[in-house]
């Protein structure tokens, strides 16, 4: 079976597989809403070096600094950072690349998940460390159904960056077409 990605993490190398439909489904539609971010760069799936030993491959990265863009990546530390969890590397995405991105000063970090139709964001604070900012779902039509119109009212579909105050993201529209 073929590698899809290549990624060292503290000097180790680790490989991926190709992941399924719906990640790659949740990552397309990421790129597109957030590609609306004024003077920034999306990219999808683009090694990333923060150091000699970590080389990792977020699932979608957001630069607005254009000096750190090269031909064989991005060398320096983007804005945002997106990873679309699957089983294989959601240790990784919850545990070491959160860590490093944090140590990184990736300034907002987003963990999405296909299967619960969620975002988890963190942003950094003053003191390096990101603080859990929430969690944003697309509830399914048996959890709003008991709800009153109050209740469902007070659910979160949409949240902003702090990439720009404009923009605000739906999680209908980030999870469109995953089933």
């Amino acid at each position: 079976m073929e590698y899809y990605r290549e990624q060292m993490m503290n000097g180790e190398r680790y490989y991926s597989y190709h992941p399924g439909l719906y990640h790659n489904v949740v990552a397309f539609n990421i790129t597109g809403i957030l590609s609306e971010i004024k003077g920034a760069e999306v990219y999808c799936g683009c090694a990333l070096f923060l150091s000699t030993k970590d080389q990792v491959v977020p699932d979608v990265a957001v630069v607005r600094n254009h000096d750190i863009l090269m031909p064989a990546g991005i060398f320096g530390v983007p804005d945002l950072i997106v990873e679309v969890l699957v089983f294989a590397s959601a240790r990784f995405d919850r545990g070491y690349k959160k860590q490093l991105y944090q140590a990184h000063g990736v300034k907002e970090y987003w963990i999405a998940d296909a299967k619960s139709k969620s975002i988890e964001v963190y942003l950094l604070g003053d003191e390096g460390k990101y603080r859990f900012d929430g969690v944003y779902f697309v509830p399914e039509d048996w959890e709003l159904e008991p709800m009153s119109d109050e209740e469902r009212s007070e659910v979160l579909y949409k949240f902003s960056t702090h990439l720009s105050d404009e923009l605000m993201i739906d999680v209908r529209e980030v999870f469109k077409n995953v089933k």
